[in-house]
């Protein structure tokens, strides 16, 4: 029997307003898939908006927010650790020599096949980039001070990051190297090739690069 989408939402409300933050990390800190986090943050979220308007107590909001919150981010955790099915990108495109070459075939499933935008899925990925304690700092601090837990200020936590050091200098050395030696390659055999050919280069290096891995 189907119901409809007021009767479902009422049904997560209630579901949602029975689970406590703790009881809600503990459900999370369990799941294995996108739909078990996401289901927690679509009950969590559905209780968060009945809350803020029927104007519901702040801690209730709170703990609604920042369950919501936990299981985004736990979403982002497991996306970022699975292999999705990109889709055909820089695929089927003319190469050198006017031959094409064919999209690969994939098993892996593809974002929509979960349920997942791919905005979601980009800010999921952006909290979980975003270290525990800080998050739970952030979430500490919103509390302490009655203001709202939202994503948004959750996820500009994963944009101040310290910055990177410095690459040691005989690994620039040999990205000098490699980039010299390719320049090298290209210009020599480039000079061979009619323009028809050339201005594909650019986007051949693209295709090269994107299928380097660290192993090779």
């Amino acid at each position: 029997m189907k119901i409809g989408t007021h009767a479902r939402q009422a049904i997560q409300r209630r579901e949602a307003n029975d689970l406590t933050v703790e009881q809600a990390r503990d459900l999370l800190a369990k799941a294995r898939t996108v739909d078990e986090a996401k289901s927690i943050r679509d009950k969590a979220k559905a209780i968060a908006v009945y809350q803020r308007s029927q104007g519901a107590a702040i801690q209730a909001q709170h703990d609604a927010a920042e369950i919501a919150l936990w299981a985004e981010r736990r979403m982002g955790q497991i996306l970022g650790a699975m292999e999705l099915d990109r889709g055909t990108a820089g695929a089927g495109r003319p190469r050198l020599g006017g031959a094409n070459v064919e999209p690969p075939k994939s098993d892996a499933p593809k974002l929509e096949d979960l349920g997942v935008t791919k905005k979601d899925s980009f800010r999921a990925q952006r909290l979980a980039a975003v270290p525990e304690r800080e998050l739970q700092q952030y979430v500490n601090e919103k509390r302490a001070s009655g203001k709202p837990v939202t994503r948004s200020g959750a996820i500009s936590l994963a944009n101040v990051r310290p910055l990177r050091e410095p690459e040691p200098f005989h690994i620039l050395i040999a990205v000098g190297e490699l980039k010299e030696a390719v320049l090298r390659v290209v210009r020599k055999h480039a000079e061979m090739w009619p323009e028809s050919s050339r201005r594909h280069i650019p986007e051949v290096l693209r295709d090269i690069a994107d299928e380097v891995t660290p192993e090779c």
